[in-house]
């Protein structure tokens, strides 16, 4: 338990983990971004991200923005 962005919290979360699950609702541009940084600070390589279909239809609707911002920083991460 514990808030998503929160660095320091959600960095001592991922160490030693093998793999994040990412399924989140509000500013998720913002997690997905603090997501991948703590991500990459613990070593953890490998994430699970639930979005939303139509996310890449365009141009894309105003309500499913957020949700491909959290794609687009998982999937500009590098992580598999």
């Amino acid at each position: 338990e514990g808030d998503v962005l929160d660095f320091d919290q959600l960095k001592n979360a991922l160490v030693q983990q093998d793999v994040v699950y990412v399924n989140l609702a509000g500013d998720l541009g913002a997690m997905a971004i603090n997501i991948v940084r703590a991500m990459k600070d613990a070593g953890v390589k490998k994430v699970i991200l639930m979005s939303s279909i139509g996310i890449y239809d365009t141009p894309v609707r105003s309500l499913l923005i957020p949700y491909r911002q959290a794609a687009d920083a998982v999937e500009g991460s590098g992580f598999k």
